[in-house]
Formats: structure tokens, sequence, C-alpha cells
């Protein structure tokens, strides 16, 4: 197909005239309008970087069958208990960390604690390298799976906030589908890499990798605005730049038009 388009190019370019062929199916204009609006969702600096942050952001996450061949094989875990332990105990943790990753968030910036939270989430991940020694205490492994999993908690919960926040509302289902649809993407990407990596390199090297892959996200957070779409797209910020207060989803008091009734919640 490339290479007939390239044809048809060069036979215009020489004067050769192409007779016009008349699409039988009309354009919808529902589908030329959704087409546009998410072409302009990603149109903004801060939405394109986030393409890349999510291409990039779970590629530290080749090291999971590594971790859970640490458990079963080095700490001498069996299997029932991993499962009962990663289900139980380390999920609650991780939903306490969402939970206050959510409060920080609206206190101090999704962004500013996405990026603290993927730099602790590096750490930890290299912790477990540091470790090694004390990988038979049951205790302290145990530990570590709780604070780790509280730190994910809180970095995923934020990092996902600032896709929220650079989804364009015109777009906002296709766009925000494409963002975590990318998210699995990565994840799926590094999983075919663990046994490359595990021939390649010892355990405890590949946790230092993964730790260092960890800090794409924390990078790339850097050249990130949560509030460029707000800012540009939506049009929700005044000319003195002032931030209205209102949750994702709600509209807040400060964008109605004067004289027309607010909608409450309540």
């Amino acid at each position: 197909t490339f290479l007939f388009s390239v044809i048809l190019m060069l036979a215009e370019w020489l004067g050769v005239e192409i007779p016009k062929i008349i699409n039988p199916v009309p354009a919808s204009p529902l589908a030329s309008e959704t087409a546009y609006n998410i072409v302009k969702g990603f149109s903004t600096r801060s939405s394109f970087v986030l393409i890349f942050l999510c291409l990039l952001s779970e590629l530290y996450v080749f090291t999971d069958p590594i971790v859970v061949d640490i458990f079963i094989n080095e700490a001498g875990w069996s299997q029932t208990k991993y499962n009962a332990i990663m289900g139980g105990v380390v999920i609650a943790c991780m939903m306490i960390g969402q939970v206050f990753g959510g409060m920080l968030g609206d206190r101090f910036g999704v962004r500013e604690v996405s990026m603290i939270g993927f730099s602790l989430l590096a750490l930890s991940n290299a912790t477990l390298a540091l470790i090694s020694d004390y990988w038979t205490n049951t205790n302290l492994m145990v530990a570590y799976l709780c604070i780790r999993a509280v730190i994910n908690g809180v970095a995923w919960i934020c990092v996902i906030a600032v896709s929220m926040r650079l989804t364009f509302s015109k777009a906002g289902g296709s766009q925000f589908t494409a963002y975590m649809s990318m998210f699995n993407l990565s994840a799926v990407t590094a999983y075919l890499f663990t046994g490359e990596m595990i021939q390649r390199f010892d355990h405890i090297t590949c946790l230092y990798i993964g730790a260092a892959l960890t800090l794409f996200t924390v990078v790339l957070l850097w050249f990130i605005d949560p509030d460029e779409v707000d800012r540009v797209l939506e049009k929700r910020f005044g000319e003195e730049k002032e931030e209205f207060d209102g949750d994702f989803g709600e509209r807040p008091a400060a964008w109605y038009e004067e004289g027309e009734p607010v909608v409450s919640g309540a």
C-alpha cells in the first residue's frame, strides 16, 4: 500500500492525470469531530510527553517474575504462602497507599507527589537487592512488601491522576483509554525481556536495572505540566492563571456563566 501511494504521488508530480475516485461511503460528521478532538487532545506538549511516559513507565516490571523466584527459591516461601501474603496484607497496604496518595496529590500536586513516589519506588526496588543477606528473614521481607506496596499505591494513583488531568474532555473516553493501553503495552513489553535479562544477568543486577528503569518516569514527569490541557484546551484558567477549585469530573461554581444557575450535587 505504501509503495502504491508513492507511485501515485510520483506520477502526479510528473503530470500524469489521475482520475478522482469518490468515496461511496460519506464521512460521518460525528466520526470526523471525534477524530479531530482526539488529535487535539494529544496536541499539547504535556500530552505528547505523557505518551512516552506511558510507554516507558512499566519497563521495570520485568523484575516481577524475578521477585517471585527470589521469594520461592531463595527465601524459601511456599507458593501458597506467597499468594496469601500478596493477595491479603500487601493488597490492603496498596489500597491504603492509593487513598493517602490521592490526599497528598490534592494537597501538594499530583505531579510532585508522583515524582517523589516513583523515586521512592526506585529506591525500594533497589532495596531488595541491598538486603539480599536477609531474604530468609520472613518478618523483614513481609515488612518490605508492605512498605513497597504503600509506595507503589501512592506513585501510581498520582500518575493516573496526571493522565486524567491531561485528558481533553471532548475526547475523554478515547484519550484516557489510550493512556491506559500504553501503560499495559509497557508492562507486556517488559515481561517479554524477563527471560533474556535472567540469562544475561544475575538476580541482584536485574533488580538494580529495574530500579534504574523506574526513574524514567521521574525524568519525564519533570517536563509535564498537569494544568496544560485545562489552560490551553479547556480554557479553565483566567488571565491571572487563578486555579478554580473543583474535583475531576465536577463543574466548579467558578466555571458557570454569570446568571447561569449552579447545579449542586447535593
